[in-house]
């Protein structure tokens, strides 16, 4: 072969333009045939069109388990790490994969996806056999909740996303499943919804109690900050975090003197969380109170402090910590 003749698996490939069917199938029969795929061969599962996705649907599961696996991991990377990849047609096919692991990994791919059949698609596997792909598609529903509240999603579609959602908490289904369903539901204004946060917050298991402070951040309603100030102040540092994250959500002045009080948290993780929040919300409150912190915090506080006082005072768009680093 002339040297100079390229590699297959070095085909290149543009952003925006969709692959073209011969190649799409080339690049397929390498992977059944133990290929391993490069980050071009994954940037070709972005965007497909209608026959390339017809085509994959017949071939998928003929690629070995362990290439899909890396396929689908490398594909929420490239999604991670830029907008140019949009995986949502391909997730739709992944969503029926016979491995439990590859359907859950699959779910990530559809997280800022808004259209109807991908959340039909979801509402499908709030049934999944395993526990662990039903609940993440439970808690992705939740964005689809959130944008029909906000009238930006297709009204009879979010209603029946609503009621599956609904149906889940009221019947004996794993506790992570029950838990993804009530932090979904957060965001949507029904008159059931505040009794069902409540449920889950006395509720005996922990993983119950930590979806409702979480659903309490997502109502975006100060009226809940009662009941997140009271886990600012249980021994469990998971708990504590999640509360501040809350306040965080709901984003009330008020909240400020709580926060600072754990400022200096055993925990390095709240003590930071708590500072960053505080600075963004913002206002004269937030920054007297990051600057008398600062004035007796030790030394390794300072980079952190200093840039979370900007943030507070409106000098700077980046979060706090977007330069300084972990304390």
């Amino acid at each position: 072969m002339d040297s100079t003749e390229p590699n297959k698996s070095d085909r290149k490939y543009e952003l925006g333009k969709q692959v073209d069917s011969e190649s799409f199938a080339e690049m397929i029969d390498e992977l059944i045939h133990g290929g391993n795929p490069s980050e071009v061969d994954v940037q070709r599962f972005s965007d497909l069109d209608l026959q390339n996705v017809e085509s994959l649907k017949l071939t998928w599961l003929k690629i070995p388990i362990e290439t899909r696996k890396t396929i689908v991991f490398q594909a929420i990377q490239l999604s991670d790490e830029s907008i140019d990849y949009e995986y949502s047609r391909f997730a739709r096919i992944v969503f029926d994969d016979i491995d439990p692991i590859i359907r859950r990994a699959s779910i990530e791919l559809v997280q800022e996806t808004e259209d109807r059949l991908t959340a039909r698609c979801l509402r499908g596997l709030l049934a999944d056999p395993d526990e662990e792909v039903a609940a993440a598609a439970a808690e992705a529903l939740g964005r689809y909740v959130l944008l029909t509240e906000m009238s930006l999603f297709d009204k009879e579609e979010g209603s029946k996303i609503v009621e599956d959602l609904r149906e889940i908490t009221s019947q004996d289904k794993p506790v992570e499943l029950r838990a993804g369903a009530v932090e979904s539901l957060a965001s949507i204004d029904l008159d059931w919804v505040q009794p069902l946060i409540l449920d889950a917050y006395y509720d005996s298991d922990d993983r119950m109690r930590l979806s409702a402070v979480r659903a309490m951040g997502r109502t975006a309603s100060s009226s809940w900050l009662e009941y997140i100030y009271e886990q600012l102040e249980v021994e469990d540092p998971f708990f504590r975090l999640e509360a501040v994250l809350a306040i965080a959500e709901i984003a009330d002045e008020s909240s400020i003197d709580s926060l600072s009080i754990l400022f200096e948290d055993e925990d390095a993780e709240i003590a930071e969380t708590a500072v960053e929040t505080v600075s963004l919300i913002g206002g004269e409150i937030a920054v007297s109170t990051l600057m008398e912190f600062l004035e007796r915090a030790d030394e390794k506080w300072t980079p952190v402090l200093e840039d979370a006082i900007k943030t507070a005072s409106g000098q700077m768009g980046d979060t706090p910590f977007s330069s300084a680093g972990s304390i």
